[in-house]
This record gives C-alpha cells, sequence and structure tokens, in this order.
C-alpha cells in the first residue's frame, strides 16, 4: 500500500487487465483468446535494483491473488482505475470493451490461478533457456512480466510487449543505446496498442 510503489501496482493490474479485455475482445471475433503477453520492468541497469524490482513484484503479485480470493475491496478499487483508463484508449481506438464486473472476475482468475508469471532476465540467467526456437523470449503464459538489466535493452526480441515500466539515468548519454531502447515504438497491432502502456 506505500505509495512508493504506487504506480508499480498499477503498472502490473493494468497490464493484467489489458491482457483479459484482449482475450475478451479476441473471443469476439471467433479468434482463439490464449494470446501470450509481455510486460518489461527495467528502469536500472544495477543487479540490487533488480532483486529489489524482483522482491517487489513478487510480493505484490501474492497479495494481489490473496486479495483477488475474497474479491477485495481496495483490489476492485485499484482494478476499477485500470479498467477506466484502458477502456479511454480502447473506445478512442473504436473497439470494445467487456463489462466491468466480468473483466475483474477474469482478472480475479488469472491472479488465483497462478498465470502470471514473473522472469528475471539479467547476466545470472543463461539468457539462451529463455528464448523459443525462433530466438525470442520465450511467452509461457498469458502474462509474461520481465524484470532485468541490460540484456532487456537491446539484441533479445521479446514478442507482443504491451508494457513497459521504464526508466533509465546514465552518466553519459549514448546515441545507439537509446535507439536500441525504443523497440517501444515498433509496430503492433492496433487493438493491441489501444492497450499497451508505457511508465
Amino acid at each position: 500500500t506505500s505509495p512508493n510503489v504506487r504506480m508499480l501496482r498499477f503498472t502490473l493490474l493494468n497490464f493484467i487487465t489489458g491482457v483479459i479485455i484482449r482475450h475478451w475482445q479476441l473471443a469476439q471475433e471467433g479468434e482463439k483468446a490464449n494470446k501470450k503477453f509481455a510486460l518489461i520492468i527495467h528502469n536500472d541497469t544495477r543487479r540490487n535494483a533488480h532483486d529489489w524490482q524482483w522482491e517487489t513484484v513478487g510480493n505484490l503479485l501474492e497479495l494481489f491473488a490473496e486479495k483477488a480470493k475474497t474479491k477485495d475491496s481496495d483490489l476492485r478499487r485499484l482494478f476499477d482505475e485500470c479498467y477506466a483508463d484502458l477502456s479511454r484508449s480502447v473506445t478512442a481506438n473504436g473497439g470494445k470493451m467487456p463489462l466491468s464486473d466480468n473483466c475483474f472476475e477474469e482478472v480475479c482468475k488469472a491472479l488465483i490461478g497462478g498465470d502470471v508469471m514473473k522472469v528475471r532476465v539479467n547476466s545470472d540467467n543463461k539468457v539462451s533457456a529463455l528464448l523459443d526456437e525462433n530466438s525470442e523470449l520465450n511467452l509461457r503464459t498469458p502474462f509474461n512480466i520481465f524484470i532485468g538489466g541490460s540484456i532487456l535493452d537491446r539484441g533479445i526480441t521479446i514478442p507482443n510487449l504491451m508494457g513497459f515500466y521504464y526508466g533509465r539515468n546514465p552518466k553519459t548519454m549514448q546515441a545507439d543505446t537509446v535507439l536500441q531502447h525504443s523497440r517501444m515504438y515498433g509496430s503492433r497491432d492496433r487493438a493491441d496498442l489501444a492497450v499497451t502502456r508505457f511508465y
């Protein structure tokens, strides 16, 4: 509940809500509603920062899951914020939204069911083990959260990115690094773009 992680809380639940919205939209179009999406959390290159992010994200997801079991009012308030935020851009794009209560129910199911996966991506891990047959980061569930450092900001492809919790404070700004970081501007389906967020 700390104000220090207010935006991180919002980022996580907004990402999950966005995926639920896209799955509902795909089902309405008669398509398979199991598309997998990714969120990057990358705002520092230092390992101790990744450790803090890893632990904090894990704690938040555990608390969300506990609150989802009882449909807690605090979780519902945060969901309502997310739903309103996403609704603005989905509607502006001419898209449809699921009913709020139904969407909240599905968000709770995802949280309780353990479908939200966090993966650490840094030099401690053998990155090749995290890649799929296309040499892209493997999306194992519909909700993939990648936390890490420099490996995430260059030289690795992450499919279906729809969330970026991102920031850097380098001693020296380098144009090529900035360009490599600019994957957030890459081409994506307009319906995915309507629920994509950059924090």
